[in-house]
């Protein structure tokens, strides 16, 4: 792809673990490829991850928002790309594009996070940090706003999960992807058999450690006559919120995406 000022861009191959029993790439394994291509990022401007520990700062992600143009499969080679858009409040924003072999959009992904103190985990004001963030792209990706999401009041009890040891990340909590798989499993397998998400947003509320007990919720709409359907899913960990997600879906029976947009 032709380089843009202010885009970082990395390429990798989807593998066969990534992906589920249908071989489409698992939402999971979008989100790693948001959180490592943004690490890469930084690295290249000379802030890795290492060296922000040492001056006491850490990126955290707080909400995520993605877009699926079209379901990418197994052993596929994908351009992943970001950049930096600004920042608001407390929050630093960064959108991210994914790209096919041959240069279709597959997946577009706006996501917001919060700078903190590795240790305290206070949340640090933007202007700590001693970088400029955003100003040379001025388009957004095509993925809906990272907002606060809101859930139905019909949430009901789906499944009880255990944080164990090979979910933690560096960070010594749940990693961010892991989330998407635990409210992935809280949804009926059929609904995975006869539908592929369209959109799929998470707001991290509050990190959950080695053996904290999540208790996860979910609501759904009735299908349109589209073909399409929302499901929302919560967690948390005693009484504390940890995690609110959205998914959209479409109907297998239902035109393709690629016809959709057409």
């Amino acid at each position: 792809m032709k380089e843009e000022k202010g885009v970082f861009s990395t390429r990798l191959r989807t593998d066969f673990g990534e992906c589920d029993f249908l071989k489409r790439l698992k939402i999971s394994a979008v989100l790693k490829y948001l959180a490592e291509t943004s690490g890469l990022d930084y690295a290249q401007k000379g802030y890795p991850h290492r060296c922000l520990l040492e001056k006491g700062e850490v990126f955290l992600l707080t909400r995520i928002s993605c877009r699926f143009h079209k379901d990418v499969g197994e052993e596929q080679p994908l351009c992943v790309t970001t950049f930096e858009v600004g920042t608001k409040g407390a929050l630093f924003y960064r959108d991210f594009e994914i790209f096919t072999e041959s240069g279709e959009k597959a997946i577009s992904a706006r996501t917001a996070w919060v700078l903190c103190d590795p240790v305290s985990r206070k949340i640090l004001a933007p202007g700590s940090f001693e970088r400029k963030i955003g100003g040379e792209v001025s388009r957004r990706a095509d993925a809906p706003e990272p907002k606060k999401l809101h859930l139905p009041d019909h949430m009901q009890p789906a499944l009880q999960y255990t944080v164990r040891y090979s979910d933690l990340d560096g960070n010594g909590h749940l990693y961010n992807a892991r989330y998407a798989d635990i409210a992935a499993d809280a949804l009926p397998f059929d609904l995975w058999k006869k539908s592929s998400v369209r959109e799929f947003e998470i707001n991290f509320q509050a990190e959950a450690k080695e053996g904290d007990i999540l208790t996860v919720d979910t609501a759904d709409t009735a299908w349109s006559a589209e073909g399409q359907k929302e499901v929302f899913v919560f967690g948390k960990i005693g009484e504390t919120e940890s995690f609110r997600c959205r998914f959209s879906f479409s109907s297998l029976s239902s035109p393709s995406m690629d016809q959709a947009e057409a």
